[in-house]
């Protein structure tokens, strides 16, 4: 859970492989602009720690695409639940 969506941290890792990762994107599907940032690892990301913090609009599932050196796409996401926007908005509470 991130208190406010201003600033969340996010950390990415991946263990030792024969095939090393060589460029990492975020993708926040609800935010405004989809496309949080890109990475470019280049050949040194065998094994990978990648730390940052991105701006969230509301809680939703933040997606990370890794693409290794041999071409293949790895994936992970997580749940990011957000009390306070982070872009420039608050959201309303709806009745439950």
């Amino acid at each position: 859970m991130a208190e406010s969506g201003y600033s969340v941290p996010v950390v990415l890792r991946s263990g030792g492989a024969d095939d090393p990762i060589t460029r990492v994107r975020l993708l926040a599907p609800d935010n405004p602009l989809v496309r949080i940032a890109t990475f470019h690892v280049g050949d040194t990301g065998c094994p990978l720690r990648l730390a940052t913090r991105i701006r969230l609009a509301r809680s939703q599932t933040v997606i990370a695409l890794a693409e290794t050196a041999g071409g293949r796409v790895l994936r992970a996401e997580g749940m990011v639940a957000v009390v306070v926007g982070g872009c420039g908005f608050d959201l309303p509470l709806e009745p439950g």
